[in-house]
C-alpha cells in the first residue's frame, strides 16, 4: 500500500504546500554534523545510509531538549526515507538533514511537492530534463533512473 501526502501529513504534521525545501548535498558527509543533528553517525554508503539504522539509533526516552530535537530528526529522516522517497535499496540519503536542521521549522516546507515531483519521475515514467551536473547526489534523483543513464550503469552505449 503506497502512502499518500495525506497519510504522510497527517502521521508527522508535515505539509503539502509551503515554501521551498533548502537542499545542501555535501550535509550529509560530515561525520560532525550527523553527530550535532542525530546524535550519532551513521552507517553511511556515500550519501545514503540505510533508514532502518534509525530506528535503533534511541533506545531510551530523551532527558533533554537537544536529545528530544535529535530523535525527532531520526524519525523524521526514517519516514522521508521509508515513505515519501522510498528506493530498492532501502536506503535515505543524507542532504534531506540540511531540511531537518531547526526542527522548529521542519513544518513549514513542502515536502508534498518534492515527493510528488520525484513519484511523477520514476513512477510515470517521465524522465528529468538533462543535466550536465556529473556528481550523481544531486537532486533529482530519478536522473538517475533515466533510460539513457541505466544504458551507462549497464555497460552499453548510448
Amino acid at each position: 500500500m503506497t502512502m499518500t501526502p495525506l497519510d504522510f501529513s497527517v502521521i508527522t504534521g508535515l505539509r503539502v504546500g509551503g515554501d521551498l525545501m533548502p537542499y545542501d548535498a555535501t550535509t550529509g558527509r560530515s561525520a560532525e554534523f550527523q553527530r550535532l543533528l542525530l546524535g550519532y553517525v551513521l552507517r553511511a554508503e556515500k550519501e545514503d545510509a540505510q533508514y532502518a539504522q534509525l530506528l535503533d539509533l534511541w533506545k531510551e526516552p530523551p532527558k533533554r531538549r537537544v536529545e528530544e530535537e535529535q530523535m525527532t530528526r531520526c524519525f523524521l529522516l526514517y519516514m522521508l526515507g521509508a515513505s515519501l522517497f522510498p528506493n530498492r535499496r532501502n536506503r535515505v540519503h543524507l542532504s534531506f538533514l540540511s531540511a531537518l536542521r531547526n526542527v522548529g521549522e521542519i513544518a513549514r516546507f513542502d515536502w508534498g511537492r518534492i515527493a510528488l515531483g520525484l513519484w511523477t519521475y520514476e513512477v510515470l515514467g517521465t524522465y528529468p530534463p538533462k543535466t550536465t551536473c556529473p556528481d550523481d547526489a544531486i537532486l533529482p534523483r530519478a536522473l538517475r533512473l533515466s533510460k539513457e543513464y541505466r544504458g551507462v550503469k549497464k555497460g552499453k552505449a548510448i
